[in-house]
């Protein structure tokens, strides 16, 4: 399975969510997704045996800076979310080199295992990474 159809098969599972859990309170064009939809992406990349990078950074978008997330891997940005910015409104699926100047990066997580540990510095993701993360997760890896 190629990256692009893992993005797309993930950014199907997001708005399933979207649907699922209102708390999550989501835009349509999947603003506020990012640091669940590039959590998702590590881990169903690392069961394809890569090691992908979760970034967390800026987004540079009509003059403004955004708080993001995206994944890294072998030199190249992979970003399920980055409909939410109008300079990408209309890519599904963003894969492109990791020196674009769009992204910048502020820290990086190497090991999935620390993704829950983001989750609970906000409030607003802790509940739902305890509860429910795990089984939408699952879900999504078994299905590839």
């Amino acid at each position: 399975m190629n990256i692009i159809n893992i993005g797309l098969q993930l950014r199907d599972v997001l708005y399933s969510m979207k649907e699922n859990y209102p708390e999550l309170e989501w835009d349509d064009n999947l603003g506020g997704a990012c640091v669940i939809g590039s959590a998702f992406m590590v881990k169903a990349l690392q069961k394809i045996n890569l090691n992908p990078i979760f970034n967390w950074g800026s987004f540079h978008s009509q003059n403004r800076h955004y708080g993001h997330c995206w994944v890294n891997l072998n030199n190249h940005i992979i970003d399920v979310t980055a409909t939410q910015f109008a300079e990408l409104e209309n890519i599904k699926v963003v894969y492109i080199n990791k020196h674009n100047w769009l992204y910048s990066k502020y820290f990086s997580v190497r090991k999935g295992n620390h993704l829950i540990d983001l989750f609970n510095t906000n409030p607003k993701y802790s509940q739902f990474a305890v509860k429910k993360y795990s089984k939408e997760l699952n879900n999504f890896l078994n299905k590839m």
